[in-house]
């Protein structure tokens, strides 16, 4: 608001009236018109005096004035010295008091004449009002006389005149009007802490000073122009000073200023916006007189208004993108433009939604996370846009997600879904969950498998409600004939149809094999790869297989798989069912030539095996892949299990902590392999038909050199041709040993040929210790020979049709070397001390000598610096065998001592 308060000039009238009637006006006066009104006269205009000339002041022959002339200032149009009409007007403010100066020149001393001098004013010339008066009584000689006519009259534009009423020539001397100001209002009213602008407006140079009363709170308190910002009602005195040649001026005024009551708003609300759509309200509480107008921004910019508000609290939504700060900024009422806003008030958006925003697909909120909800609007494919991580995952009609081969969607809660089409799963791709929330609506999940129409598959179904029949289309022409969907028998392991209908679908964690379509190719050694598709709710959290069996120690397998549309880790399926199961899973594969699965029909090593200890493949032939199994099962993947006394009707159990994503899972009949990194090797026997059987020796964490299930895995059939270690009486797969590896480990290998004629045994693949220094050497008993595989990868030998399980050990030192080179060495003799052992060679210098324990272990290593003798400190040696490894320019010589 703006206050004016007018401050104009203090004027200054000097002239004369006399004989010769001249009047001299003063120059701040110089653009005013001067005139005598009476008869004739004459108006001269020279630069800063104004002459006034009297014709016929006097009636002729007469001594006296019958009407009574004035002298008028007025505020005509006139000629400014420069040439330029100019409209000159008195301050704005009016006069606040006349000072007139005059006196009666007498016409001879002894005359004493009353004259009266009388000032009028007048807005328009034409209707004059008295003043004040004054009489002037002729003194016996010239006096000048002063006097103050009060006017008070803060009119605009006001002409003054003075005149004396009778007598003799009057001599005023000096006319001094005193202007004030006014202001535009003496009172008014402003809202609370708002500023008002308080103005002096003049055309001469005041100065000026302010000051108020408690709480006016100025801002400034000099200069024409101030700021306050009254916190209560408060009193403004402005003072104006002005000097000029006749004296210094100086006015006050002074304005009462009210305040009203500002008006208030609370700003509070906000929130979690986690669906979509989906909004937050805010609530702004306000004080004052209706309606108001409020305004907020958003994250610190981008001010948006509300007007009109009619009642509080007032209460609207928002529904932001991205976590929002809200905060007031301004709020006005009917009486008030402004006022006191108070409140921040916060949105927090836990979701994200994949969109087109002005022709872009993006995510609203950024890439999902876990604390986001994930809502898919348009198309989206992990194999261009990646793979992510959602808390709830909704798929709206017209959004499309594909999980491509090698990512993974997980979903920390659950799925959300109303067209199966609209989420699909591709084969070696993930779908992963960890909370136990039920999925809403169905998926597809997609399997590739390599098939020919005689192979047989297990399959598991990773969703709910899949039929089994219409999986594989059993019964239709060209499909999967219904007879030939099995489950597995535990009692007598045969697969049988019991149970099975047109109405059966898969069951969570149970396990069906399936034979390949009628359409697909005859030849059992010509497969192509098919795409399978279950479809149905997405399975997840803790899930119980109920149908365990159990008949006795010669049974107990039961056929299972992964529940899940993401991989399984066995391990930790294992570890959760220990007390109910073995830890080793066998996967059935189509390396063989078998055209049936009934009992002994299919006896052969055609299933691949897992334990702890790592995984083997099926018997293979030579340029046919066998996959060998990791402890990650693929989506859809069924196995077998070997159940354990007591567990008989107990439920199997699953739950979302066993599920992986891990890239290293293999799904059989695909024909996969595998990454792994432990201290371990494979050996395969291969037959004079390249028919390969496939061993693994492990040494591994929590195994020992006993028998256990966890990491000892018995061959399921010994077939044909059969390859195995021993341990005891276990014919064994895969054999977990004690960690780390012992030097004198030995482990006995086991075989059945099935013809007569030259094997091999190959050293396929190695990890861990064997990839470095390790030698692993294979001991032909038969022969009497130490084959270094590490060195030669095979060795080939002749063999004759049978079981033989006493020819053949691995082992990892070559003692036998040392007898041989001993044969080369030069005369060499070892002498005992109580403290030390002299090595002497009488022939040659001795370059090294090493002390092994009676398990071939490395004790310690001499240099004989090429001298024929050298001497070992026996300090701290226990007594036992020991074996001194001499070697001397000539040759290798072993010596045994007994300490």
């Amino acid at each position: 608001m703006k206050l004016n308060i007018f401050f104009r000039y203090v004027c200054l009238l000097m002239f004369f009236i006399s004989a010769s009637a001249n009047a001299q006006i003063n120059d701040d006066f110089n653009r005013w018109t001067a005139r005598y009104v009476y008869g004739n006269y004459s108006q001269v205009t020279t630069a800063g005096t104004w002459s006034v000339t009297r014709g016929n002041v006097y009636p002729t022959g007469g001594n006296g004035m019958t009407v009574p002339g004035y002298v008028e200032l007025q505020t005509q149009t006139s000629t400014y010295l420069a040439g330029t009409l100019i409209t000159p007007t008195i301050a704005k403010g009016g006069a606040k008091s006349v000072t007139i100066t005059a006196a009666v020149r007498p016409a001879n001393i002894n005359y004493v004449e009353n004259t009266r001098v009388l000032l009028e004013k007048s807005i328009n010339g034409q209707a004059w009002e008295a003043v004040g008066s004054f009489n002037i009584v002729t003194p016996k000689s010239l006096e000048i006389v002063t006097n103050v006519i009060t006017v008070n009259d803060y009119s605009d534009n006001l002409i003054f005149r003075i005149s004396r009423t009778f007598g003799k020539s009057i001599f005023i001397d000096r006319v001094v009007v005193d202007h004030s100001f006014v202001l535009s209002s003496d009172n008014d009213t402003v809202c609370k802490d708002n500023p008002v602008v308080l103005t002096a407006q003049s055309s001469a140079p005041f100065n000026y000073t302010w000051t108020s009363t408690t709480g006016g709170n100025l801002v400034q308190t000099t200069g024409a122009s101030v700021t306050a910002n009254p916190s209560q009602a408060a009193t403004y005195t402005a003072t104006g000073t002005y000097t000029t040649a006749f004296g210094t001026v100086t006015e006050t005024k002074t304005i009462s200023v009210g305040t009203k009551t500002s008006p208030t708003a609370t700003l509070t609300g906000g929130g979690t916006i986690d669906t979509e759509p989906g909004s937050a309200n805010l609530q702004v509480a306000l004080t004052g007189t209706a309606p108001w107008s409020i305004t907020y921004n958003i994250n610190g910019s981008k001010p948006q208004t509300i007007i009109g508000i009619t009642s509080s609290p007032y209460t609207f939504a928002v529904s932001p993108e991205i976590n929002t700060n809200y905060t007031l900024t301004a709020v006005a009422d009917a009486t008030c433009n402004s006022g006191t806003t108070v409140g921040l008030a916060s949105v927090l958006v836990n979701k994200t939604v994949w969109r087109n925003i002005d022709g872009v697909t993006a995510w609203s909120n950024g890439i999902p996370n876990a604390s986001l909800n994930t809502y898919i609007y348009e198309p989206y494919n992990t194999a261009a846009q990646g793979s992510f991580v959602s808390k709830i995952l909704t798929l709206d009609n017209n959004g499309f997600l594909t999980v491509s081969p090698n990512t993974v969607i997980t979903a920390e809660q659950y799925v959300n879904n109303t067209i199966a089409e609209n989420f699909v799963v591709e084969s070696d791709a993930n779908l992963m969950q960890s909370s136990e929330l039920s999925n809403t609506g169905s998926i597809k999940v997609r399997r590739l498998a390599n098939l020919a129409k005689m192979h047989y598959t297990f399959w598991s179904s990773p969703v709910a409600n899949q039929n089994l029949y219409s999986f594989s289309d059993g019964g239709l022409v060209g499909g999967t004939p219904k007879n030939r969907f099995y489950v597995y028998n535990e009692s007598n392991d045969y697969f049988v149809t019991t149970g099975l209908n047109n109405a059966y679908s898969f069951r969570a964690g149970q396990g069906y094999a399936i034979r390949g379509k009628d359409s697909y190719n005859a030849d059992y050694n010509s497969p192509a790869p098919y795409t399978f598709t279950f479809t149905g709710t997405p399975n997840n959290g803790n899930l119980d297989y109920q149908y365990l069996k159990w008949t006795n120690a010669d049974h107990g397998f039961n056929l299972v798989g992964n529940p899940y549309p993401s991989n399984l880790d066995f391990d930790a399926l294992y570890d959760a069912n220990s007390s109910l199961i073995y830890g080793t899973a066998l996967f059935w594969t189509n390396q063989q030539f078998i055209l049936g699965q009934q009992g002994s029909d299919y006896s052969g090593s055609n299933y691949a095996i897992y334990n702890r200890s790592g995984g083997v493949p099926a018997t293979f032939q030579d340029g046919v892949s066998s996959p060998t199994p990791t402890q990650y099962i693929k989506v859809g993947q069924g196995f077998l299990v070997q159940s354990m006394a007591g567990s008989n009707n107990q439920p199997l159990q699953f739950n979302n902590s066993m599920r992986s994503y891990s890239p290293s899972s293999i799904f059989f009949n695909k024909g996969e392999n595998q990454k792994s990194s432990k201290d371990r090797f494979w050996l395969n026997l291969k037959s004079p038909s390249k028919i390969n059987n496939t061993i693994l020796v492990s040494y591994i964490p929590g195994a020992t050199d006993g028998y256990e299930r966890a990491f000892d895995a018995d061959l399921l059939v010994v077939g044909s041709d059969a390859f195995y270690s021993i341990n005891g009486a276990s014919k064994l797969a895969i054999q977990g040993r004690r960690y780390p590896l012992q030097q004198n480990d030995v482990v006995t290998l086991g075989a059945k040929y099935y013809e007569t004629g030259d094997y091999s045994i190959i050293l396929s693949k190695k990890e861990g210790l064997f990839n470095g220094d390790q030698v692993i050497y294979l001991k032909d008993k038969k022969l009497n020979k130490v084959i270094n595989l590490t060195e030669e990868g095979s060795y080939k030998f002749a063999a004759i049709k049978g079981f033989d399980e006493t020819r053949f050990e691995v082992i990892y030192e070559d003692l036998s070397s040392f007898e041989t080179a001993n044969k080369n060495a030069g005369t060499v003799n070892v002498v005992k001390d109580e403290s030390e052992l002299v090595v002497i060679d009488s022939r040659d210098n001795i370059k090294n000598v090493d002390v092994f324990d009676a398990s071939g272990k490395l004790l310690m290593s001499l240099s004989g610096n090429n001298t024929k003798e050298i001497k070992l400190s026996t300090v701290g040696f226990v007594r036992g065998v020991y074996i001194l490894k001499i070697t001397s320019e000539k040759g290798i010589t072993t010596k045994k001592v007994i300490l």
